[in-house]
């Protein structure tokens, strides 16, 4: 069996799949088993002291453990069967350790946070830019994985392995919308918007880069000079803008809007089917984070020295 016993330290495994025609059988159960997953093979072969043994039904039961199918291998071994667990971690940057490399992750979602630069009342003589995201990327060591989102979104989550993104805040360009001027209330009228939040926290993620946002339903007298609100008529959201220096100019207010964003709350959060990816773990340290925002996952833990 010393050929054998050298294929296995020395992990060639077609070698032992067509050499064993069946199974590992532990007799000093727990700890020998550890070693085996520990991958302590000169420990494994002095305990086993050739106990390798190959009943017929054992080739597809060794094979599972080869490809660490361990689910499989926990279920066909007897003697001993180790605990496995699925711990959560999160933060912007997640770290932990895994005994095994090429295992998948159990679970792995990320935040889509939004931010805005600056200080103070957003004016025209003090922009604040907002910072949505149109793509996210995870890196799970030195792999990098990239989904874009198809628009900009300010605030959701994406979950990974689903491959799906949840909208509840989209950042719009105000120079898209189609504005008129409403020279009785000295305001401009954006175009309908659709799937707006305006009741309850309706003012939740509600900013804008250059004008102040106010709350609905203030009288329009009181209303400052460079601000934005919403409101609704016949059940179709709008935007106002009040800004005096363009007196009515549509055309130049629209120019001037053009590349600069407001964020909304969605009434219905927006879901994306986008395609799933498959991060897996090395051996050793892992380092996982996303730049969209703050990332949570499981992984896979067997025994107890993970």
């Amino acid at each position: 069996m010393s050929e054998l016993y050298r294929d296995f330290i020395d992990r060639k495994t077609n070698d032992i799949i067509n050499i064993l025609d069946g199974v590992i059988t532990p007799t000093a159960t727990a700890e020998l088993y550890r070693d085996f997953l520990n991958r302590k093979f000169n420990d494994v072969i002095t305990a086993l002291n050739g106990t390798i043994t190959p009943p017929p039904a054992g080739v597809e039961l060794y094979r599972d453990f080869l490809n660490r199918k361990f689910n499989d291998v926990i279920a066909g071994i007897g003697s001993y069967i180790p605990p496995v667990s699925f711990p959560t971690v999160s933060g912007s940057i997640v770290t932990f350790n895994s005994q095994y490399a090429g295992l998948p992750l159990k679970s792995c979602t990320s935040l889509i946070s939004g931010y805005q630069e600056g200080s103070g009342t957003p004016s025209p003589s003090n922009p604040r830019t907002l910072h949505p995201f149109s793509s996210g990327t995870l890196t799970a060591n030195s792999d990098a994985y990239t989904i874009t989102f198809g628009q900009n979104i300010y605030s959701g989550s994406i979950d990974w392995l689903k491959g799906v993104v949840t909208a509840s805040q989209l950042a719009i360009d105000l120079g898209s919308l189609t504005w008129t001027y409403d020279a009785e209330y000295s305001r401009f009228i954006s175009s309908a918007i659709d799937n707006i939040r305006l009741r309850g926290t309706r003012r939740l993620g509600f900013n804008c880069e250059i004008y102040q946002v106010i709350s609905d339903g203030r009288p329009l007298a009181n209303v400052p000079d460079y601000s934005i609100y919403t409101g609704v008529t016949d059940n179709i959201t709008y935007l106002y803008i009040h800004d005096s220096t363009f007196s009515g100019d549509v055309s130049a207010l629209t120019t001037y809007l053009t590349g600069k964003y407001v964020a909304l709350p969605l009434q219905n959060s927006i879901t994306i089917p986008l395609g799933g990816i498959q991060p897996l773990t090395q051996e050793g340290q892992n380092n996982i984070w996303a730049d969209t925002g703050n990332t949570t996952l499981q992984y896979i833990k067997i025994g107890g020295n993970t």
